[in-house]
């Protein structure tokens, strides 16, 4: 059974001692400075990273002891019982209305519960003193890697950030090191919990649409017991409502995250998360330390080991021209044509041992040809044909087996699928049809 109490309380008297700092990417809790940041991976999902940029104990302090005897007695209470304090603990939050909502779950595993035990994001300290040391593991690790042609290498943002996927559960991120806890607090709200106690942990969000991850303020014991024994949490959770996600602006958020993250982090921020106007306004702030990640003219990177990764023009960090990426063991990967930092036509790639996988060949300008990819052994593996910059009329599109038997035929009119034929590859007899209607 699940069970909830809610109360909404006006909050005149907030001093935004703490909230949270929105920008195109994700978010950060500031209370005195940067605390912890989540941000999209940007890698096609719902992925998320996230770092802790400072210890927040002293956020602690806030909880008056009242609340703290409430919240670790595992005894039962109502939110009417500790509302004043309730109350006076708001006033470090910003103006405005907040939901108190009491989280209680006494089914362990219940599937209603918003806050569940594994999707609870426990963090170690990002500190930027460790850049050097994190770069030569993930050389170790990269070096090895490679040796196996079938791995795929994780990149350096991914091996060096906590990460996870924010898309069906509302996630927890503590604001306390795991390394911090103390064992014997955490089995002492184990035996506590595990004789049918429930205490509370104390969290903060906000009502803005793009997130849905709540911040740990007071707990980090109790949640550690809990996820132990897998067993949803109990918590008092504190909404601010209304308009709360107004962006920062770039020197705001250079002031706030650049001294913290490592630099392969701040360069995925930036060139993932900076909007055209961003760039114009950092452009225009040569203090600005995000500058120095800006790419301009002919650009060379490598990766970790020392080999050609890619190497292409740049203009404000947007690729123009014939872009070429390289294999991590040095082999050419692919040439891919750019303009004004969009991808417009794929005219090369290769597989990592040097056979060709696919090829572009133009007709009298880049807009119209035929691309060809090719099976790892060789063979021709599909042929597609396009015209002033879409697929071409009729047949379009055909799939190849590495005998050269046609298996996949698509046709199509102005650009969209009109029919799909597929053929027994053995009998080269049709094996499924379908014809899609133009409107």
């Amino acid at each position: 059974m699940l069970m909830t109490d809610c109360v909404s309380i006006d909050n005149p008297e907030g001093t935004g001692t703490i909230y949270v700092k929105f920008f195109d990417l994700g978010a950060y809790l500031f209370y005195k400075e940067a605390k912890i940041i989540v941000w999209d991976d940007c890698q096609g999902s719902v992925g998320k990273y996230t770092a802790l940029l400072n210890e927040s104990a002293d956020i602690k302090e806030k909880v008056e002891k009242v609340l703290q005897s409430k919240f670790n007695s595992g005894l039962p209470f109502t939110i009417q019982d500790i509302l004043d304090p309730l109350k006076l603990l708001c006033h470090i939050f910003p103006t405005g209305r907040i939901n108190i909502t009491k989280h209680h779950s006494e089914s362990e595993y219940s599937e209603e519960a918003k806050f569940k035990y594994w999707a609870t994001v426990f963090l170690k300290k990002t500190r930027k003193s460790d850049e050097t040391v994190k770069r030569q593991r993930y050389l170790a690790y990269f070096n090895e890697i490679i040796k196996d042609e079938k791995r795929i290498v994780q990149n350096i943002v991914d091996q060096t950030t906590t990460n996870f996927y924010d898309g069906i559960e509302h996630y927890l991120v503590t604001t306390q090191s795991v390394e911090q806890l103390d064992k014997a607090t955490v089995e002492k709200y184990k035996d506590l919990i595990a004789k049918g106690k429930r205490p509370y942990c104390l969290v903060y969000n906000t009502q803005e649409t793009r997130s849905s991850i709540s911040y740990l303020l007071d707990g980090h014991h109790k949640l550690k017991a809990y996820c132990d024994l897998n067993i949803n949490p109990c918590v008092i959770e504190l909404t601010q409502l209304g308009d709360t996600d107004e962006r920062v602006d770039v020197d705001t958020l250079e002031a706030d995250i650049f001294d913290r993250l490592y630099t392969w982090q701040l360069d995925h921020i930036l060139h993932h998360g900076f909007s055209e106007q961003d760039f114009k306004k950092l452009l225009n702030n040569p203090e600005n330390r995000f500058n120095r990640l800006v790419k301009n003219g002919f650009v060379e990177e490598r990766w970790v080991n020392g080999n050609l990764k890619f190497r292409g023009h740049y203009v404000n960090s947007n690729v123009e021209g014939v872009f070429e990426k390289y294999h991590e063991n040095s082999q050419l990967a692919s040439l891919i044509l750019y303009k004004a930092g969009n991808q417009v036509l794929w005219l090369r790639s290769w597989y990592r041992n040097g056979n060709l996988q696919y090829e572009y060949i133009p007709s009298n300008d880049f807009l119209t040809g035929e691309g060809i990819s090719y099976h790892p052994t060789g063979e021709i593996e599909s042929k597609s044909f396009s015209k002033d910059s879409k697929r071409a009329d009729g047949k379009s599109s055909v799939h190849y087996d590495i005998y050269g038997n046609v298996v996949y035929e698509a046709f199509y009119l102005d650009g969209q699928s009109i029919k799909q034929i597929w053929y027994d590859d053995k009998t080269g007899k049709v094996k499924n049809e379908s014809t899609s209607r133009i409107w």
